[in-house]
């Protein structure tokens, strides 16, 4: 593919980048307010996925030859059945989920991240122990990240109080300690694989568990990262850049995915740090 030269926002950046992870034949649960996410996912299976299926707004579908795909902006949005094979309601979806799923990708948030990829959507406390922050809730995502091969985890900012080295409360549980069998010890099932921000990539080696630093994104040094992160992370040798979107992938992503222009809009597109 060819670097598109053309500007584009960070909401499209991460959609190109996301969809890169989408493999052919796997299922991709697609969850809930996460435009992006949701974009990236349906991005890839366009162009790398045409036989697998989604799990979008409670109906497991395919939509690689659809000429128009709406917009869903719930995950409860009827509007995903139109060429589902079937619609279920939420509570079938938990109450009856398999204890071996094959979703590989799944992308939580999170208001922080702690070295071996625990993540926190409950709230941030304050110094003195009370809560001064309540964040979204963790909804569904403990239930899909313990039984899903492998999860990724996303956040909209990276600071030191983002990357911390104690998360001040656990929603979706990592690598826990890093130990070997810490995960299967608890009976959960994969972890997670990458962790993405507007900085960089990360991931984290079988080795040690420890997130390390995968790629800098267009424009970021890695001194840039160091200085945003809360604890020492893994640096490689050789750190390489994340690929920026290609004119394929903006076409596509533009004119069949984001035909309303949702990840175009906003007077900051590229969150700081």
């Amino acid at each position: 593919m060819t670097t598109s030269t053309t500007s584009y926002t960070y909401p499209e950046f991460l959609a190109c980048l996301i969809s890169r992870q989408i493999e052919d034949h796997r299922p991709a649960f697609v969850g809930a307010a996460l435009p992006a996410i949701r974009a990236g996912t349906v991005l890839g299976h366009l162009m790398r996925g045409p036989s697998m299926r989604m799990l979008i707004s409670m109906t497991t579908t395919n939509i690689y030859h659809n000429p128009v795909i709406d917009r869903f902006s719930y995950v409860t949005d009827w509007r995903g059945a139109r060429w589902a094979e079937h619609y279920r309601v939420v509570e079938d979806i938990f109450g009856g989920m398999r204890r071996v799923a094959h979703w590989r990708g799944f992308f939580v948030g999170a208001l922080q991240v702690d070295p071996y990829g625990n993540s926190n959507l409950l709230g941030v406390t304050a110094r003195d122990g009370r809560p001064a922050m309540r964040g979204a809730g963790s909804v569904g995502t403990p239930s899909v990240t313990a039984v899903a091969e492998s999860f990724n985890i996303l956040l909209n900012r990276h600071s030191p109080s983002t990357f911390v080295a104690k998360c001040d409360y656990i929603s979706c549980p990592g690598w826990l300690d890093g130990t070997t069998g810490a995960r299967e010890g608890l009976g959960l099932r994969g972890g997670p694989e990458l962790c993405i921000s507007p900085l960089g990539v990360f991931d984290f080696p079988e080795a040690t568990r420890r997130m390390r630093l995968r790629t800098a994104h267009p424009g970021v040094t890695v001194s840039d990262i160091v200085a945003a992160t809360g604890f020492e992370l893994e640096i490689p040798e050789t750190v390489g850049e994340t690929a920026a979107p290609a004119e394929e992938e903006l076409e596509l992503l533009r004119t069949r995915v984001d035909r309303h222009g949702e990840l175009r809009r906003g007077e900051n597109p590229w969150p700081s740090t």
